[in-house]
């Protein structure tokens, strides 16, 4: 946990996490056996996302984090 007070903001950009449908699904696979998925990509949502840049600065969070990485699980 960070200290409140040593923040700039309030809401940081973290890169790494951006998982695949499938790798989501694998995921609750792991926890529901047998569980069973569709998935279609919404064109014109694909097209937002793909619009995106494919890197997210989040210096700002290792800067105010002391430089440690945020985690985050599914579970």
């Amino acid at each position: 946990m960070a200290d409140r007070a040593r923040l700039s903001r309030a809401i940081y950009n973290i890169a790494a996490f951006s998982p695949r449908a499938d790798e989501i699904a694998a995921s609750v696979q792991t926890v529901i056996p047998g569980a069973r998925f569709t998935f279609h990509p919404d064109p014109a949502r694909q097209a937002i996302l793909d619009s995106w840049p494919r890197s997210i600065d989040d210096g700002a969070a290792r800067r105010d984090w002391a430089g440690r990485r945020a985690t985050t699980s599914m579970r």
